[in-house]
């Protein structure tokens, strides 16, 4: 089971006979030390339940409740603990590329967004991209100086410009980042398009050509594809 940071979940026990009120504690380590959630929660015979909204400094695969009689005298008595330990995590949204986007390859002006939840759990980051719809393999993101894109550090939000390689992808792209101390905590895109690139460097505006000469058109692309060369006499 996995609950993420700052969400609302029920907490559910079932008391054989009348024991109120109880204290709600959590742990983050499989026990001691525990954190309390309510120290005298109203409790009644049967099935109970209390709302609570997850403590946004948590970040562990070793969580557990526990339960137990308020009255000093039944507390170290009567009192019950989750069966296994469940996940509590914050989260990583990406905001930028978004699903469908158009990227252009071999370019550096794609800017990776993102936030994070949870009270500054996360503080750094790795970015891969993935041109299989999110399978293997990963690669890491690199910028401009062709850095990996590792241990970036983040607060609540983040960003990172990537310099994108000169590939091609039909919706098939993806962008993960990963917290680097636990890669358990993640965010992933919808899948997004990396597109060929074209810049014309002749003619460029300003040119007077006689009508009937031969003159050259040339232009940059990336990657290797195929072209169409038309022309406008309105300005488009």
């Amino acid at each position: 089971v996995t609950w993420f940071v700052g969400e609302a979940k029920q907490i559910k026990w079932f008391s054989s006979g009348t024991v109120t009120p109880v204290i709600i504690r959590y742990s983050a380590t499989n026990g001691a030390p525990w954190y309390v959630i309510n120290s005298s929660y109203p409790s009644v015979a049967g099935n109970n339940t209390y709302n609570w909204t997850v403590n946004d400094t948590m970040k562990s695969s070793q969580c557990l409740i526990n339960i137990s009689d308020a009255r000093s005298n039944f507390t170290s008595e009567v009192f019950d603990t989750s069966d296994v330990t469940f996940n509590v995590y914050p989260q990583i949204n990406i905001t930028a590329p978004i699903g469908g986007q158009n990227v252009s390859a071999h370019s550096n002006t794609t800017q990776i967004n993102w936030t994070c939840t949870g009270s500054s759990t996360i503080t750094a980051v790795n970015i891969e991209y993935s041109l299989t719809s999110g399978d293997v393999p990963w690669s890491y993101v690199k910028n401009a100086t062709s850095a990996n894109a590792t241990n970036v550090p983040t607060g609540a939000t983040g960003g990172y410009l990537w310099y994108v390689p000169t590939i091609l992808s039909d919706n098939a792209a993806v962008i993960k980042v990963t917290d680097v101390d636990d890669a358990n905590v993640s965010g992933v895109t919808p899948t997004f398009n990396i597109v060929g690139s074209i810049d014309i460097t002749a003619p460029n505006g300003g040119e007077e050509w006689t009508v009937g000469s031969t003159k050259p058109i040339t232009w940059q692309q990336y990657p290797d594809i195929s072209v169409n060369i038309s022309y406008s006499k309105n300005n488009g």
